[in-house]
């Protein structure tokens, strides 16, 4: 039998440095030895990339990430540093190569593309550079891709048999598995070759901080213009790359867990189909109840407005919340939210006022609902699942994760809705997570660089309690339920948030408190209503 039958992968093979050499690992099984000495922890390992129809090598520095890899469960992802193995002696590059197990979706692929796939999309008509991938491919073995099913088990699946001392039925019972369940999932050896990105944890200054989430909002949004959602956004996926010309950007990447809608599909429009009659009457109901003020002596706080309405507003607000009083109280909540609620301008209030005038209005929206997942793919209803003590919560990381999704359900019912709608993976919620990864980033940080963590989390110090026990809460705890109840309380009674959270800012963050208190607000704005900034979330933020 071969090597490559007898479980050895023939597009790795080790190398020696010291001696110059290349073999295959099975020849050198105990005498690994790196630039940095012997044992087995120092290996560097000369990988074959296909690039552009020719194959390349590279020589991996150091390993990245290597969770689960011991053996082929779920992705068994290894990613390395590396160089170009013609360029080892002087170097001019690093990338990073990513070597998984990735889900064969032989229906559909239009539907189901695999990571280097989407990268490619992401890419698509767009001058950038550097690109999210210099190379994708399946790893061939011999003419034959390299998979778990078909090349490795060669088609063998397991059966149902006898235990000891009791017999197998003659019928299948209810709590016996499907036959298809038997059967494992067949997975392909991937290569990507990506270029090499700092994490977001090195930048230089605040305002070059905030540059990079832009950034990436950008990146959802064209993501989502072609029917891609992210679905992980974490603070581990947000990273820095360098321009040719010196200059630096954020992108978000790994797209592990991201999902493509089939289509677009058209978005309720409440006044789409009314009679021009039908329409002014609602107009005038509405801005009835604009007008109609109601003082509450309690905390004295007016619910009216003291300027006039525009009807392109009051179109507006009804397309998405068609019940008068509801659209008023739209209305009302993002005037107060822009300062304008109690504004007595003669000038009525107009779509500018409100940052609703974004010139690309939204009429279709990708359809990730009755998107079915395919092999591989985490879902809502998929069951918590922890990687080296690190929480993985339907599609993506807990700490990181929206509300709606760790809580598996929709936490607002928006006004106008008769009941709770159903849960569905959405853009908010990606752009929800990188709102938490600067939060976190916010509280744990006392400054640029990557070993800037505040000391006061580490001490008993009884004046930084408050601070180490809202980062416990939100980021830190080893108590899953502690993370998502913390999540969901922040829903529950999102007006405490800058009490609760924003105020416990390292004072490095000052400059960036109002912006991450508009962001916030503009996203209970999007989970309360369902309107313009829910279907205009990116723009919204930018």
């Amino acid at each position: 039998m071969s090597a490559a039958q007898l479980g050895w992968d023939p597009a790795m093979k080790i190398y020696l440095p010291i001696s110059n050499a290349i073999e295959p690992s099975y020849k050198v099984v105990n005498q690994f030895e790196g630039a940095d000495g012997a044992g087995r922890y120092n290996i560097h390992w000369i990988i074959d990339v296909v690039n552009k129809g020719k194959v390349e090598q590279y020589v991996t520095v150091s390993i990245i990430s290597n969770r689960r890899s011991a053996e082929i469960s779920a992705r068994s992802t290894v990613v390395y540093e590396v160089i170009k193995y013609n360029e080892r002696k002087d170097s001019k590059e690093t990338y990073v190569l990513k070597r998984y197990w990735r889900p064969i979706r032989v229906n559909n692929p239009e539907l189901y593309p695999t990571q280097g796939e989407l990268y490619e999309r992401l890419d698509d008509g767009l001058d950038l550079e550097p690109k999210h991938a210099i190379a994708h491919h399946d790893i061939e073995i011999d003419g034959e891709i390299d998979s778990t099913l078909k090349l490795i088990r060669r088609n063998l699946v397991a059966q149902r048999y006898e235990r000891r001392g009791k017999p197998l039925p003659a019928k299948r019972t209810k709590t016996d598995p499907e036959p298809s369940a038997l059967l494992p999932e067949d997975r392909c050896h991937t290569n990507i070759l990506m270029p090499m990105g700092e994490s977001i944890r090195r930048f230089c200054n605040p305002l070059e901080l905030l540059s990079y989430f832009p950034d990436c909002i950008r990146e959802q949004k064209r993501g989502h213009d072609k029917l891609i959602i992210h679905r992980d956004a974490s603070i581990g996926n947000l990273l820095i790359f360098e321009r040719s010309n010196g200059t630096t950007f954020g992108r978000l990447m790994d797209y592990d867990h991201a999902k493509k809608a089939k289509e677009k599909i058209d978005i309720t429009s409440y006044i789409r189909d009314l009679s021009s009659s039908e329409l002014d009457t609602k107009r005038k109901v509405l801005q009835y109840n604009l007008a109609y003020v109601r003082q509450r002596k309690a905390d004295n706080v007016v619910l009216g407005l003291n300027r006039q309405v525009d009807n392109e507003v009051l179109d507006r607000a009804l397309k998405w919340v068609f019940e008068p009083g509801h659209a008023a109280k739209y209305i009302r909540d993002v005037a107060d939210f822009t300062g304008l609620g109690n504004d007595a301008s003669e000038k009525p209030l107009c779509l500018s006022d409100l940052g609703w005038d974004e010139k690309d209005g939204v009429d279709k929206w990708p359809d990730f609902a009755n998107r079915k997942h395919g092999p591989g793919e985490r879902t809502v209803d998929s069951p918590l699942m922890y990687i080296e003590q690190e929480l993985i919560v339907s599609q993506g990381t807990l700490p990181y994760m929206s509300g709606d999704v760790i809580a598996r359900k929709t936490l607002h019912i928006p006004h106008g809705f008769e009941s709770r709608p159903p849960f569905v993976h959405q853009a908010i919620h990606d752009v929800e997570s990188l709102f938490w990864v600067l939060v976190n980033l916010c509280l744990t940080r006392k400054g640029p660089g990557a070993e800037m963590r505040r000391e006061e989390l580490d001490n008993d110090s009884p004046s930084h309690t408050g601070l180490r026990k809202i980062v416990n809460e939100l980021f830190e705890s080893k108590n899953d339920e502690t993370l998502k109840e913390a999540k969901i309380s922040r829903h529950d009674y999102p007006e405490l948030f800058g009490e609760e959270v924003v105020k416990y800012f390292h004072p490095y963050f000052e400059p960036l408190k109002p912006y991450v208190l508009k962001w916030w607000n503009t996203l209970i704005l999007g989970y309360k209503f369902r309107g313009e900034e829910f279907y205009n979330i990116h723009y919204h933020i930018l």
